[in-house]
C-alpha cells in the first residue's frame, strides 16, 4: 500500500505501523468513504478491522470486509447492521466454519436481524448450527435470545453447562409469559 502524508508540499511515506495510528484518528464521515475503499484493501488486518465499523461506507466496501478472511476483520464487520443487511447464508456459512466463538456469539446475539430483518438465513438453520457448538458462552447467548425458538430453548435447558441451562429455562419463561418479541417492531 502506497501512503503518504504531505503537509505543505513535504512529505513521508507512512508504513503499516504509522498508518494503523494514523487510520484510527480518521473521523468517520461521508468524505472519507474513498479513503476507507483504499484502506479495505490494506495487507494490514488491523487497519481493514479499524474501519469495519465505520459508518459510512460503501457497499462495495462492505462486501469486501465481509469476504476478509481474517478473523480480527469478521469479527469487526459482523457487528455492523449494514453488512449484516448485504451478508448471504454462504457469507454465513464461512462465518460458521471458522468456529470463532467471538464470532459465533455474535451471531447468537444477532438472530433477529440476521434471519427475520434481512432474511440472510433461516432462523432454524442458524440455531441449529450454533447449538452445537463447545463454547458455553456461544449457547448461553443463544439462550438469551428471545428470538431464539422455543424448540431450542428446550433443549438448550437441558445442557450440560448450568449457566446455559438456567438462562433458556429463565427465556422460556419470559416468552411464556405472554412477552411477545415482535411487539418491538
Amino acid at each position: 500500500m502506497n501512503a503518504r502524508l504531505i503537509i505543505n508540499n513535504r512529505e513521508v511515506l507512512l508504513g503499516h505501523r504509522h498508518l494503523e495510528e494514523f487510520v484510527f484518528t480518521l473521523d468517520d464521515d461521508p468524505a472519507m468513504r474513498e479513503i476507507f475503499h483504499e484502506l479495505a484493501k490494506s495487507p494490514s488486518s488491523e487497519i481493514r478491522k479499524d474501519i469495519s465499523g465505520n459508518q459510512y461506507l460503501s457497499e462495495e466496501t462492505r462486501r469486501l470486509l465481509i469476504a476478509d478472511t481474517s478473523l480480527e476483520v469478521m469479527r469487526a464487520i459482523i457487528l455492523s447492521d449494514e453488512a449484516q443487511a448485504l451478508m448471504t447464508q454462504s457469507d454465513l456459512e464461512r462465518y460458521l466454519a471458522t468456529g470463532d466463538a467471538e464470532i459465533l456469539r455474535a451471531l447468537a446475539i444477532n438472530l433477529k436481524e440476521l434471519a427475520r430483518k434481512y432474511k440472510v438465513c433461516d432462523l432454524n438453520w442458524l440455531c441449529e448450527n450454533l447449538i452445537r457448538h463447545p463454547d458455553p458462552a456461544t449457547r448461553y447467548n443463544l439462550a438469551a435470545n428471545i428470538y431464539t425458538p422455543a424448540a431450542f430453548l428446550k433443549k438448550l435447558a437441558g445442557d450440560d453447562d448450568v449457566d446455559v441451562a438456567r438462562k433458556a429455562a429463565e427465556t422460556l419463561r419470559e416468552v411464556g409469559n405472554g412477552f411477545d418479541p415482535d411487539d418491538d417492531e
